[in-house]
């Protein structure tokens, strides 16, 4: 009874890092050809995996990240909150402040952030 549970949820986690390799190699421009050239999987084995349809190794995940030149764990990293515009302005603005500042920075933006023990 438990693998019928989990089922749903391998699915899910396959059709994430499909959606996210698909994602990263269409915006860099990247084809299948060049991924499966650069892996030694073939073309339509790519085009499942990234439909969700095939399960993968660990050691494709690392050569099909490794091709597209996306870090490993981008993969399967939980889901994260989109930035919003107004914090992309200001993460932008961050990058002119010297490096000294950033570091003191930094720490004060730690310091208000709540903490497990103390949340």
């Amino acid at each position: 009874m438990a693998p019928d549970r989990l089922a749903p949820r391998v699915d899910e986690q396959r059709a994430t890092i499909g959606a996210r390799i698909r994602h990263e190699r269409r915006r860099k421009g990247i084809t299948l050809q060049d991924v499966s050239a650069c892996t030694g999987l073939g073309v339509a084995h790519l085009s499942r995996i990234e439909r969700g349809q095939r399960p993968t190794s660990a050691e494709q995940r690392s050569r099909i990240a490794a091709a597209i030149g996306m870090p490993l764990g981008l993969l399967t990293a939980p889901e994260l909150e989109p930035v919003t515009a107004e914090e992309r302005a200001f993460l932008k603005s961050l990058r002119r402040v010297p490096a000294d500042r950033r570091i003191s920075l930094h720490r004060v933006i730690v310091a208000l952030i709540p903490t497990e023990a103390g949340a």
